[in-house]
Formats: C-alpha cells, structure tokens, sequence
C-alpha cells in the first residue's frame, strides 16, 4: 500500500483487511498466545501490512511496517492513549511516561527528556556500540558449546539493558 493511500484506509475503516472475526470472540483464534509475534506476522503477510483485529469487543488496526508506523505517529491527528493494563497501572504510578495521556504536562515533559537521548540521531551514533554488545552475546553463545542449555530470554533481557545502559 502506497504511504498517500494511509490516510484514506484509517478514514474507511471498512476497507481495512482483516481476518473475519468470529461471534462474541473475534479474531482470538488467529492468535496464538504462545507466539503472539509469530500470529502478527503471518496475518501481516495474509493481509498485508496495515489490518484488522477484533479482540474481544475491541476493534484493533495493527500496523506492521516501519513507513507506515512512521507516518501514523507523525502525523499531528496521532493520539497517544493508554488502554488496558497500562490504564490499570495509571492507578498506581499517575501520569508517567507510559502511562500519561497526550495531552498531559507530563507526557510533554518525559517526550522532550526522552526524544534527544533516544531520536534517531542519538541512536545512529549508539549503533556501533550495540552491535558490539550483540556480538559479544554471540560469542558466548558459540563458545558454551553444542550441549549447553542456553537462556535466551534472560541472555536478550541484559542485551537490552546493556543497551539502555550506553
């Protein structure tokens, strides 16, 4: 889909494609909860790269190209609207980065804090020391040998840490 033809798409949600949900359910049979990203994928390439969900009584447009990402969250009509367990956790922690409605004094504040040291410029100069930090888990990987159990999940969570720490 052509990035002039967006627009025209959200206005018409109709013409969005999609699975066809199922009564009371929707689409919850599309996703596999085991592999959540695996399902987003292949519905991506059954649907293309903007479609939609029902899931449960909500009605969900899942965009799944960085172009298309990208021009949703440029455009100034873009609201940013914290929803379910985000919602629940606003009880808790008030009007955080997360949590904070668009039009919240704190949102601008956390968005003009955050944006310098996270934009594209700042992660650009960062991108050579990620890489490193991602091969150095390779090597370890390759070097704990063909019979060594291997947590990915806690290995990928100091990968990310590690990154958030430069």
């Amino acid at each position: 889909m052509a990035t002039h033809n967006v627009a025209v798409a959200v206005d018409k949600r109709e013409s969005i494609p999609g699975p066809s949900p199922l009564p009371l359910l929707g689409n919850i049979r599309d996703i596999d909860v085991k592999n959540t990203v695996r399902s987003l994928n292949e519905l991506a390439d059954s649907y293309g790269p903007i479609y939609r969900l029902k899931l449960g009584v909500a009605n969900v447009i899942i965009i799944s190209s960085y172009g298309l990402i990208n021009e949703v969250l440029s455009r100034k009509e873009f609201i940013k609207y914290p929803v379910g367990t985000v919602m629940r956790m606003r009880d808790v922690i008030h009007d955080s980065l997360i949590t904070a409605f668009h039009h919240e004094e704190n949102w601008a504040i956390a968005h003009r804090t955050l944006v310098p040291a996270f934009g594209p410029l700042a992660i650009k100069q960062m991108f050579g020391e990620m890489r490193d930090i991602g091969s150095q888990l390779v090597q370890k990987w390759i070097h704990s040998g063909p019979t060594t159990a291997i947590d990915v999940a806690a290995d990928l969570q100091s990968l990310a840490l590690d990154t958030l720490a430069l």
